[in-house]
């Protein structure tokens, strides 16, 4: 399966690869709000609070979290210099990779049943 596509019959689809909290939740609610009982929404982000966000969110909405899974991101280039010898993870002091990248390298896909429209 690519991750640039949802997996068949998945219904709507987030790409919030390379957004930051609260921006994939943001995006997800919006959908989510907008679409009718039963529908399958599937959301890939890179941000790691999106594993705890996202399952949060619909708990508190009343959304049935289906899957989670992660693979590598592999949308980052293999171009550039080495992290060989840094203390720091490869990360500047904000936490942000030699591409300016601040997730961990994984990509996290998660399938969502709406189950309702909240207000």
């Amino acid at each position: 399966m690519s991750e640039d596509r949802p997996p068949e019959g998945s219904g709507h689809f987030v790409d919030a690869r390379g957004e930051r909290c609260p921006l994939p939740v943001i995006r997800l609610a919006r959908l989510a709000g907008a679409l009718e009982p039963g529908a399958l929404v599937t959301l890939l982000a890179t941000d790691p609070a999106a594993r705890h966000d996202v399952p949060a969110w619909c708990r508190m909405r009343g959304h049935r979290l289906l899957s989670v899974s992660e693979a590598p991101d592999d949308r980052g280039s293999d171009e550039g210099g080495s992290d060989e010898g840094r203390d720091d993870g490869g990360r500047d002091d904000e936490g942000r990779d030699d591409e300016g990248r601040d997730d961990d390298g994984r990509v996290t896909t998660m399938v969502i049943e709406v189950r309702g429209r909240v207000g």
